[in-house]
This record gives structure tokens, C-alpha cells and sequence, in this order.
């Protein structure tokens, strides 16, 4: 059946208006309380489902499953036995023709109301409005006298059992009642909260995305296997700098290479292989031969003992070591200065800078791939072992520096230089 009135259950848990759910909590009570004058005459006998005609499935499968929970209960508060609670059943079932004829007088009776309150443009989510206020007070008057409503079941559950026991089921029904709407606006409550929730953390989640680079923004697999991929990624590019001596995959060996200046050792020369000479067979023994007498000793002269002296080879020409480098930061400066000392022009500028920017690049790498035996070297107690190790970890940033004042040498012309040896040094 299309463009029917919600039923009950449905109307006191509409979203839109979450100020009915607690007028309608208080109208149950009052309901409870004090039932209709005249009630709804309930379908008795035979089969109510012959009865029902071409009553919409849809409203039928819910309104029995209403009828489930609300006999749970009416049972639970009077206490019934299982004879009293299949009785209540039928006559609850038997009630369900009357609910639906009812619900349908009540359905064109509130879309009258809903009509006049969009044709005068009044928004429903307005309590004060008058048209608003007669619409509610229109709804809880109507589902008063719905026949299956707790207090008209109530009432002629009240004429079959002893009065004690109607008393008392009477407030336990009220107490159960008030507890059912009480979990319903609590759940109502919390899910616009986490509704509110999801969106805020959707808009705050886009604002981010949008924030990072690309190479964060790549797609991820939904769930546990998400996570586990995550934190493997966080532990490889952590392990860099934390553990440079385990194996690399292969990515990785291509940013090594490139990242870690590669100084050649010196050539170590294999020695020449040893060769085996035959030994001659041995002659055979010649007959001692009388030694000769002792020759007189002569003492040469001084000056010949000098000049008998062979002379001693040339020493060979030691290479200047290789200065400290100074902080990265001040890599510049020397650039700068080699720049003003030849004169370099805007395409020998562009290329010393160039160079620089390799040179810095090559060392700030080796310093984060050493950075854990840098940390190590700096907790040192003793001056002289922190002093000895720093100097040995920076020796590739030795080298670098080196290769960077050569590399800067080689970009001024011969004219340049030729002006530069010949320029006064600059005072300081």
C-alpha cells in the first residue's frame, strides 16, 4: 500500500524529528495511565489473516513482529502462563484487522495535516509553529486508540486476571515502557552521533589527502592486510637509517649506490708467482783444499768511505692529505668564494651550482645512512674515542668536499685563472 501512515513503531522513531520520540515516550505513559473512553473494536474469531484482505505484506510482516515484542512485554509484566499468553496472542492477532483499518483512517488524516503544513512552507523540524503543534497533538491522540496499543491490550488483560496481579503488571508495563523508549532515543542519540562522527572524520580525512604528495596518496587494500602492509612499509624506511648493514631488496640497492660515495681503495699488486729452480744434482766432493794464509788489513782513508757510499734513492713524493671538510652548510660559501675569485659567469654560476648541489646531496644521504653510528659516536664519554670516531665517519664527507674544490677548479677558463693568480688577495 503506497503513501501509508508509518506505523506506530515507526512513527515515534522518525529521524527527522527527534523531538517526537519524547512526546510520544510521555503520550505511552499517559496512555498507560489512562486508556481511550472507546476503543477500537477488535476483530474476534476466525482466521485473521483471511480477514486482512489486500492489506499491504509489508505491513503485516512488521506490525507482527510488533506484536512479538509487545506480548514479550505484557507478558514478562503481569507474569502470565503459557494458556493466558496464547489467549493474549489471539486476541492480539485478531486485533491486527482493526490496526490495519485503523491505520489507514489515520494515515489520510495526518497526510491532511502534513498538506497544510507544506502548502503554508512551514519546516516540520518547527515545535512552536501552530501547524507543526496540531500535527503533533493530531499524531498522539491517533495512536492513543491505535487497537493494539499497550493500553488498550492492557485493559483487557486487566479484566482476565485476578486485580492484584493487573495492579502490579500495570506498573511493571509502565517501567518497561519507559525503559524500551529509553534505549530507543539512546541508540537514536548515538547514531546521528556517530553519523556526525563519520562525517566530520570523511571531511577531515580529504582535507589531509588532499594536503599530501602524491607518492603517500597511493591506494591501499581495505582491512587487516592494510595495515600489516603499512607498518611493513614504516619498518623498511625506518631500517635505513637504523640498521644500514641488512640486506637491501632491490629498490633500495639502486638508492644505496647512488646515496653512499663510492671511495676507491688502493690497488693492492698480487706478488709475482714464486718460482721453482730446478736444483742441480750434486757434485761429487772435491779433497779440502789448505787455507790460505791471512792478508794484512788495510784501513782506506776517510774521504774514500764517504765517497765508496752508494747514494740513497730520492724519497718519493708524499700527497698532501686531505683537509676536514667543513659543515655542509658552509659548502656554499666556498662555492660562492671560488665563483668572486675567477669571475664566473651566469652559465659558470649555474654550473658550480650545479655541482654543489650533487656534492651536498651525495653527503647529506651518507650522513642519514650513517645517522645511527653518528648517534652512537656523540654518546662517547671520552673526548678522545668520540673525537677518533667522528673523524673516521667523516672521511667519504672528506673526500666529498675534496672532489667538490676540484670539481669547481675545473670550471673557470685558462684566462680566468691566469686573472685570478694575478689579482691581489682580497682583504679580509
Amino acid at each position: 500500500m503506497k503513501n501509508r501512515f508509518p506505523t506506530f513503531l515507526e512513527g515515534i522513531g522518525m529521524t527527522r524529528h527527534p523531538a517526537r520520540l519524547l512526546i510520544a515516550f510521555l503520550a505511552a505513559l499517559g496512555a498507560a495511565a489512562f486508556p481511550a473512553a472507546v476503543p477500537v473494536p477488535a476483530q474476534q474469531g476466525g482466521d485473521y489473516r483471511e480477514a486482512l484482505g489486500d492489506a499491504d505484506p509489508g505491513v503485516v510482516d512488521s506490525w507482527e513482529g510488533e506484536i512479538d515484542v509487545r506480548l514479550g512485554l505484557l507478558s514478562s509484566a503481569y507474569g502470565l502462563d503459557a494458556d493466558t499468553e496464547a489467549a493474549l496472542r489471539a486476541e492480539m492477532n485478531a486485533r491486527l484487522v482493526s490496526q490495519i483499518e485503523y491505520e489507514r483512517m489515520m494515515n489520510a488524516e495526518m497526510q491532511k495535516l502534513a498538506a497544510e503544513i507544506q502548502a503554508a512552507g512551514v519546516a516540520f523540524e518547527d515545535e512552536e509553529n501552530p501547524l507543526v503543534i496540531k500535527y503533533n497533538e493530531a499524531f498522539l491522540s491517533l495512536t492513543r486508540g491505535m487497537p493494539l496499543d499497550e493500553a488498550q491490550v492492557a485493559e483487557w488483560l486487566d479484566a482476565r486476571v485476578p486485580s492484584e496481579v493487573a495492579q502490579e503488571g500495570r506498573s511493571r508495563l509502565n517501567e518497561l515502557i519507559t525503559r524500551r523508549f529509553t534505549v530507543m532515543a539512546t541508540q537514536m542519540e548515538d547514531t546521528n552521533l556517530l553519523s556526525g562522527k563519520k562525517a566530520t572524520l570523511s571531511q577531515e580525512a580529504l582535507q589531509m589527502t588532499a594536503q599530501e604528495s602524491p607518492i603517500h596518496s597511493r591506494p591501499m587494500p581495505p582491512g587487516d592486510l592494510a595495515e600489516a602492509v603499512e607498518a611493513q612499509d614504516r619498518v623498511d624506511r625506518l631500517q635505513r637509517y637504523s640498521d644500514p648493514g641488512r640486506p637491501k631488496r632491490r629498490s633500495e640497492q639502486a638508492d644505496a649506490a647512488a646515496a653512499v660515495p663510492v671511495i676507491a681503495a688502493p690497488a693492492v699488486s698480487e706478488p709475482p708467482p714464486v718460482q721453482v729452480v730446478a736444483q742441480p744434482a750434486a757434485a761429487p766432493a772435491a779433497p779440502p783444499v789448505a787455507p790460505s794464509p791471512p792478508r794484512p788489513a788495510i784501513q782506506p782513508p776517510a774521504d774514500s768511505k764517504a765517497a765508496a757510499a752508494p747514494p740513497k734513492a730520492p724519497e718519493a713524493a708524499k700527497l698532501p692529505p686531505v683537509q676536514p671538510a667543513p659543515p655542509l652548510d658552509e659548502w656554499e660559501k666556498h662555492m660562492l668564494a671560488t665563483a668572486d675569485k675567477y669571475g664566473f659567469d651566469q652559465a659558470q654560476l649555474t654550473n658550480a651550482r650545479s655541482v654543489l648541489s650533487d656534492l651536498r646531496r651525495r653527503a647529506y644521504q651518507y650522513q642519514a645512512s650513517r645517522a645511527e653510528d653518528y648517534a652512537r659516536a656523540e654518546l662517547q664519554t671520552d673526548p678522545k674515542v668520540r673525537s677518533e670516531q667522528l673523524k673516521a665517519l667523516n672521511k667519504p664527507l672528506d673526500a666529498l668536499f675534496e672532489e667538490l674544490k676540484q670539481r669547481l677548479e675545473s670550471l673557470p677558463t685558462q684566462a680566468q685563472k691566469q686573472r685570478a693568480g694575478a689579482r691581489p688577495p682580497a682583504k679580509k
